[in-house]
Parts: structure tokens; C-alpha cells; sequence
């Protein structure tokens, strides 16, 4: 079964809009919007898309490689970049925390 054009776009926005809104509404409901947990939403609704869309486009992604399993290995590669990242971005705001605790700063 093949998804029409608007289906691959729309089914993996839904879901990623569903992500997002459930990661933040958490977020915000607990008040604890810190830049670890900002950090944390982004790449859950990052890693989200990249996995629908890979599911949504699998047999694109066949047809141009001519690998089965070739949206596995796009979305194990979306999902380790976005970690990755994530994973950068949570070290670098973690040490400007510290270097303005150093400095006598406020939180």
C-alpha cells in the first residue's frame, strides 16, 4: 500500500505536532522550562519528524537506492545526528551555566 502525496506529508506533521505538544505541555505544565529541557523538546520533535518521514517516504527511499531497509538507516542516521547534537547543545549550555556561576552570576 502506497500513501498519496499529501498523506506523507501530513501523517508525519500530525505526529511530530502531537510530540511537540505533549513534550511542551509537559514542560510548561511542570514549570520547569530549563535549557536542558528546551533542548530535550526540540530533539524529541526533531528525531519524531525525522522517523515519520523516513516511515512515510520508505519506498522513495527504495526505489533511489534499491536497499528494503534503506529508511532504517535514514532514520538510525537522523536520530544519531539530532542525539548528537542534542547531546553538544546540552554540554555548551550547561558550561556557560557554570562559567556565569563562577563568575558570582545569577541562575
Amino acid at each position: 500500500m502506497s500513501l498519496t502525496f499529501p498523506e506523507r506529508l501530513a501523517v508525519p506533521a500530525a505526529l511530530t505536532l502531537f510530540v511537540f505538544l505533549a513534550s511542551g505541555g509537559t514542560v510548561a505544565a511542570l514549570g520547569s522550562a530549563s535549557s536542558g529541557m528546551r533542548i530535550f523538546v526540540r530533539c524529541a520533535t526533531a528525531v519524531t519528524a525525522g522517523l515519520t518521514c523516513s516511515m512515510a517516504w520508505h519506498d522513495v527511499l527504495e526505489h533511489l537506492t534499491g536497499w528494503r531497509d534503506a529508511w532504517i538507516a535514514a532514520a538510525a542516521l537522523w536520530s544519531a545526528g539530532v542525539t548528537y547534537s542534542g547531546w553538544r547543545r546540552y554540554a555548551k549550555a550547561q558550561e556557560e551555566y557554570y562559567a556565569r556561576l563562577s563568575k558570582g552570576g545569577d541562575h
